[in-house]
């Protein structure tokens, strides 16, 4: 009778296990209510893009260099990379998730990719009539700033 309780036991763990992972993959694609984008827009913003952002810090306007790595899956959600090169030969590089809203505006995600690091944010960019550029604001919170942060971005595919 121990035995049978132990491997029903065994079954259930294994089986809520992969239900969990189902799950979890299922609400992280289906997240935001992101339409498909059409098949020339994705080919467009899959890729390299390269530009910059503006905050306020310490009471002055701060211009950062940012590069994109974006991918768009057969859903038509957005993932990358996105790489922030710091003055000190050090970078910051963050996991970036989206999606578009009505082919013309993206609205992403981002978080740094070291997980102890609390630092993330979101992205609303509006993709250029002649689709080479992306043109927007984020607001997130900074780890340097200890606080939110918002501020401007420009992206020109590169």
């Amino acid at each position: 009778m121990e035995m049978q309780t132990a491997i029903v036991t065994g079954l259930f763990s294994i089986v809520a296990s992969i239900l969990t992972i189902i799950l979890k993959e299922y609400y992280d694609n289906r997240r935001g209510s992101y339409e498909k984008v059409e098949s020339r827009i994705s080919d467009i913003v899959s890729g390299r893009w390269k530009g910059s952002f503006e905050q306020m810090y310490d009471k002055q306007i701060t211009k950062f260099d940012v590069f994109l790595e974006l991918k768009v899956n057969s859903q038509g959600h957005i993932s990358g990379k996105s790489k922030i090169p710091g003055h000190d030969g050090t970078s910051l590089e963050f996991a970036l998730k989206g999606g578009f809203h009505s082919q013309r505006f993206l609205q992403m995600d981002y978080e740094n990719i070291e997980k102890a690091v609390l630092q993330f944010g979101s992205f609303i960019l509006k993709l250029s009539d002649n689709a080479e550029k992306l043109e927007g604001d984020f607001v997130g919170y900074s780890k340097y700033a200890g606080k939110i942060v918002s501020g401007t971005a420009n992206f020109i595919k590169s």
